[in-house]
């Protein structure tokens, strides 16, 4: 799997935005994973799209602080959350 670009976590459930082995290198993939003993099991992916349902476009860094995901867009003007 490419390295992850932001992650989320709360409890046993993991929460991935980009890397992955089926899209590498795509900004917009999310992996919800749970943790289990020794590995992480994908329990569901999707594509991140904006609130409007509109395709992502470019994003800033970023940045996990529990279980949420924040990403800010590079206008500088809008953040948006993720939570799980």
């Amino acid at each position: 799997m490419k390295s992850p670009l932001g992650l989320a976590v709360q409890g046993n459930d993991v929460l991935f935005l980009g890397g992955g082995p089926r899209r590498a290198g795509r900004r917009d993939q999310l992996h919800h994973c749970s943790l289990t003993d020794g590995e992480a099991v994908v329990v569901e992916e999707a594509v991140l799209t904006m609130p409007n349902g509109a395709p992502l476009s470019e994003y800033a860094r970023p940045v996990g602080r529990g279980p949420n995901l924040y990403l800010h867009s590079r206008s500088g003007k809008q953040w948006y959350v993720l939570s799980l």
